[in-house]
């Protein structure tokens, strides 16, 4: 423990040395583009709209926000108007240096959840000084003139005049638009492992970005027997380093390059250290390369919001259309350098169809994956899924998947789904049940009837806090295979840069069989008993700056009947990530 703690102490000291300021960027108007987040300053109209003097482009962020003075509102006692909108008040909202009742004619700032025709549910109401009024949230239409743009955003008509100044603290290359909720990676921004700094200006058209991580792991008593110890720990340093090229309004490109170092103290092998360089990202991005179609050529991150699918970089083509109200997803990939042999010998096609809807994703996908070697493999998944808020202060998901495929001379199939729900109890504290069965059925000389997931998934996600984690148990960290797992979770949000995450989880196979799929565990179950255990992680999250964030892991596994004999497992994890 005192390395543990020596190693993170050394690197946290080389981190908080680091650190410049970012500059600011000007661009014309016309580099807005749907689906953009901007903060646009000025002052509401009479009729409705919002004139702006000032436009920000941001990254999207949690929640919409509104500057502006309260006034009456037509819909009751429970809401107030706010430079055109509706907002609604509940007991969960927070208010800062004012009262309830001082609201009306007070010039306030109100954080919150936009929920469509100018309705905007409340978190934080706070007060303001005098000044212009403002918008933060998503573009959802540009309508274009010789005058100059309208932006519809929060329901609004937001009247910019031509020549206003575009201002970001990020390069053209990272403001990703927030207008897809299909699985491409280089445009997914709910991802923790994607997120870089703001960087440094390379010319007019590129830009350099990194992050740097720190990590200690500490692994104790993974093989369940305290009587022959085999503990882990594990410090590693990573550096990402990312060029991004905007050729064109239509064409962009990333090259990442990704070294890591490991220093390795275990009981069992030893210690030792390693380094190794990777190539990341390497790709090219054609927006509208037809009418409403983008492709997507070289290694690209293929990632979903909650990673049961994909988590991998891999080689390919990828194409995106998008309608009025359907998007879809086509992608033809492997893995051509890095990775294993099995990696580099398996191709993968895809299609993900959505409904283009973040706040409620509808979706279906076919996965087919086939292995070339001495004994081929091949997977089919077939699957749909439903995220997002369908009740209100509710964030739930439905994970349905059916695996048809073969492997050598044997037929294989299996159904899998993962359901739950986060309910918010209050403004501070929220909490989370979930249900997850992988199927695990009886088979035979010609057919195994046991589901497995797409061997791309890393089943990392959030319930409401401000870090991901590995919801299925941060220590046992199983495939969803032949394994029913069920989960609950006590989340407690301190602001918005600090959160707690409480999480159980309780395993136990569908059929009782003599080894687990995929897991940190070192032991396997005696194949007798389906009783796995139960494991318990406390998760804390800190961002105290804007380029950094902490996360501290606490994970304890204790084994049940299928394990014979078995002590208690633990796991420390401290990351430290510095972006710029």
């Amino acid at each position: 423990m005192k390395l543990l703690m020596r190693l993170i102490g050394l690197q946290l000291a080389f981190f908080f040395c680091l650190g410049a300021e970012a500059a600011e960027y000007r661009s014309d108007l016309a580099v807005i583009e749907p689906g953009h987040w901007v903060e646009v300053r000025g002052r509401a109209d009479k009729r409705g709209g919002f004139v702006a003097e000032r436009v920000e482009l941001v990254t999207p962020q949690k929640y919409q926000e509104v500057i502006g003075v309260a006034a009456i509102s037509e819909r009751g006692d429970d809401y107030i108007s706010l430079a055109g909108l509706q907002v609604k008040i509940s007991d969960k909202t927070r208010f800062r240096d004012l009262s309830r009742s001082a609201l009306l004619a007070q010039k306030v700032q109100v954080e919150g959840r936009y929920r469509g025709q100018r309705r905007l549910s409340s978190r934080q109401i706070s007060s303001r000084k005098a000044g212009r009024d403002r918008l933060l949230g998503r573009v959802d239409d540009i309508q274009w003139s010789a005058a100059g743009g309208q932006l519809t955003m929060l329901g609004i008509r937001v009247t910019v005049a031509n020549g206003t100044t575009v201002r970001h603290e990020i390069p053209l290359a990272k403001m990703v638009r927030d207008d897809r909720e299909i699985i491409g990676g280089s445009l997914n921004i709910d991802d923790d492992d994607d997120r870089f700094g703001e960087g440094v200006r390379l010319g007019d058209n590129a830009s350099l970005t990194m992050r740097l991580e720190s990590r200690a792991t500490s692994e104790d008593n993974y093989n369940l027997d305290r009587d022959d110890a085999e503990d882990r720990l594990d410090q590693q340093l990573g550096l990402r380093a990312r060029l991004e090229f905007t050729h064109s309004p239509q064409v962009r490109s990333r090259l990442e390059i990704k070294h890591q170092q490991l220093y390795r103290d275990d009981d069992e092998d030893g210690r030792f250290s390693r380094d190794e360089t990777q190539l990341g990202e390497a790709y090219v991005l054609v927006r509208d390369l037809a009418p409403n179609l983008d492709l997507q050529v070289g290694r690209q991150d293929f990632d979903d919001p909650r990673e049961w699918l994909f988590d991998e970089n891999l080689d390919g083509v990828r194409a995106y259309w998008k309608g009025d109200r359907i998007a879809a997803e086509l992608a033809l990939a492997s893995t051509f350098e890095g990775g294993d042999e099995r990696d580099r010998d398996t191709r993968t096609a895809m299609i993900y169809l959505s409904n283009r809807d973040r706040r409620r994703h509808l979706a279906g996908y076919v996965i087919d994956r086939y292995v070339d070697q001495t004994e081929s493999e091949r997977r089919t998944h077939i699957g749909a899924r439903a995220i997002g808020e369908w009740l209100p202060d509710t964030e739930s998901w439905l994970e349905l998947s059916y695996m048809t495929g073969r492997r050598g001379d044997l037929d294989t199939s299996g159904f899998g789904f993962d359901l739950g729900a986060t309910l918010e109890l209050n403004k501070w504290a929220s909490i989370t049940l979930g249900f997850a069965s992988g199927q695990g059925g009886t088979s035979d000389d010609n057919h195994d009837y046991t589901f497995r997931q797409t061997e791309l998934q890393d089943n990392n996600g959030k319930f409401n806090g401000i870090t991901s984690f590995r919801y299925y148990g941060e220590l046992v960290d199983p495939e969803l295979s032949n394994l029913r797992i069920v989960t609950a979770g006590l989340g407690f949000n301190f602001d918005d840069h600090t959160s707690i995450d409480l999480v159980g989880n309780y395993y136990r196979q569908h059929r009782a069989r003599d080894e687990l799929t995929d897991t940190d565990l070192d032991e396997d179950p005696n194949g007798i008993d389906k009783d796995l255990g139960w494991e318990i992680d406390v998760i804390v999250g800190w961002e105290p700056r804007q380029r950094w964030d902490i996360e501290a892991v606490i994970g304890y596994f204790h084994p049940g009947k299928a394990f014979d004999d078995a002590d208690s497992s633990m796991l420390l994890k401290l990351q430290a990530r510095y972006r710029y």
